[in-house]
């Protein structure tokens, strides 16, 4: 599984407006990415969450870098993603990837 792959299902996850959801999925990997690499340059940690569109759900995800960004060789990206919602229990999802191939690890 890839890293766009997996943040495609939590948002499938918590958005049930289908005609949207593609712009969703852009919106919020987009954004994570983004708070990825503006964060990650003086911290190893962050988190980012994701509002559910005509659902009960949240998705927060945290996410931790093996190291500061510093350009310089691989980095591993680990991702906790914990889903609010009254509906379900509380469920969570952790992965991790490598941050220049997209490739989990696991």
């Amino acid at each position: 599984m890839k890293l766009h792959d997996w943040i495609y299902e939590i948002v499938t996850e918590v958005c049930y407006d289908r005609d949207y959801l593609y712009a969703c999925y852009v919106r919020h990997f987009s954004g994570l990415m983004d708070d990825v690499f503006a964060k990650g340059a003086c911290s190893q940690s962050g988190e980012y969450k994701i509002i559910g569109m005509k659902s009960n759900k949240d998705a927060n995800i945290q996410w931790r870098l093996e190291r500061r960004l510093g350009w310089m060789g691989s980095n591993v990206i680990t991702l906790n993603c914990k889903f609010d919602s009254l509906d379900i229990k509380n469920t969570e999802l952790t992965a991790e990837f490598d941050l220049s191939t997209g490739t989990s690890l696991e």
